[in-house]
């Protein structure tokens, strides 16, 4: 009777956490979704947002507040060119592993082929550019498919 009412109590707490869960999750679209609406704020934004909830939760008086947001951009700014640079610097390692990859590659191939792996590789970049192209023409109408940040 004890292990019968524990699982009973069990079964409802976890129906519970999961109704949460998932009210939370109704009340504000998936980060993709937004995303494509156009709904992401600018990091402009979101630096004014911040200042101005702490400053409400802190009660700063207008000149606080001012060096607050001046603090707020120049660390926002720094966090942005981190960034880049971090992704400038994973492109150029991935790309130092490619080349490597491919000098492996071509080291156990025939001639025959190597000239067969050159066409793949020349029909792989053409595909690519064309996805490209065609993400270009797009614009900024809906960033990336699937979510994620990069």
């Amino acid at each position: 009777m004890q292990k019968l009412i524990a699982l009973l109590l069990l079964v409802s707490l976890s129906f519970t956490a999961q109704a949460q869960t998932t009210r939370d999750q109704d009340a504000r679209p998936p980060r993709a979704e937004r995303a494509e609406r156009g709904d992401r704020p600018s990091p402009e934004e979101r630096v004014e947002r911040q200042t101005t909830r702490l400053a409400q939760k802190l009660e700063l008086s207008e000149e606080q507040t001012a060096q607050l947001l001046a603090i707020n951009k120049r660390y926002a700014a720094e966090r942005t060119a981190a960034r880049e640079e971090q992704q400038n610097r994973n492109r150029q390692l991935a790309q130092e592993q490619k080349q490597r990859q491919d000098v492996e590659i071509q080291s156990i191939l025939t001639a025959e082929q190597k000239a067969d792996y050159a066409k793949l590789k020349e029909e792989m970049k053409a595909k690519k550019e064309a996805r490209q192209g065609e993400r270009k023409e797009r614009g900024n109408r809906g960033g990336r498919r699937g979510g994620g940040n990069r």
